[in-house]
């Protein structure tokens, strides 16, 4: 799997989704700053990713219309995560910009994004050396944690439109949106590797 561009995309999108995890659990500009290098190195990937067919282990499809909607299928896994790793780098962005506090709420939406990104790295780490059922374990794990953050991110977004200082709520706001949506990316992500791997089987 070495080289494996759409690996490469999973493990980038694991190590910014751990980054962005750790400046909303203590925000500070030094961490926001870490952030925008590893989005470049999610969009370099992205750039490869998609080029090469999805790796069937042995049990490849045949047919010119089965290798192409094979390529299609694997850019839509690498175009889904990297809406996502673009939405959460964009969460911190914003939260920097914007000088928002360190908020329990934000700090549990972006943990759990970082578990599902951690996870779905693992599910193409299997599918790629044809571990059916390692990737369909993985892919449950993380269709559970980026429910979780889409969860705890709408009741972040909820109390935002809350508070008593309307500018701070309209700021809030469009940060639990970015998280909100980068996990729903990578929840689609992980359905449509989940279906490739099914066909492959």
């Amino acid at each position: 799997m070495a080289g494996d561009p759409l690996l490469e995309q999973g493990r980038a999108l694991a190590v910014l989704a751990a980054a962005v995890a750790r400046f909303f659990s203590v925000p500070s500009r030094v961490k926001a700053a870490l952030v925008r290098p590893l989005l470049g190195r999610c969009q370099a990937a992205f750039e490869a990713g998609g080029r090469t067919p999805w790796p069937t282990s042995g049990k490849a499809l045949t047919g010119r219309g089965a290798v192409r909607k094979g390529r299609e299928d694997t850019l839509r896994v690498s175009r889904h995560l990297s809406e996502g790793a673009l939405l959460a780098a964009r969460a911190v962005e914003e939260a920097a910009l914007f000088g928002v506090p360190k908020n329990r709420v934000s700090a549990g939406a972006a943990a759990a994004l970082r578990d599902a990104a951690r996870s779905l790295r693992d599910a193409v780490l299997a599918a790629g050396r044809g571990d059916a059922q390692g990737c369909v374990e993985s892919v449950v794990s993380v269709k559970r944690y980026s429910q979780r953050a889409s969860l705890t991110a709408g009741s972040g977004l909820a109390e935002a439109l809350e508070l008593p200082n309307v500018v701070d709520g309209l700021k809030t706001k469009e940060i639990f949106i970015r998280l909100a949506r980068s996990a729903d990316e990578v929840h689609q992500a992980a359905d449509l590797l989940g279906e490739i791997v099914a066909i492959n089987k």
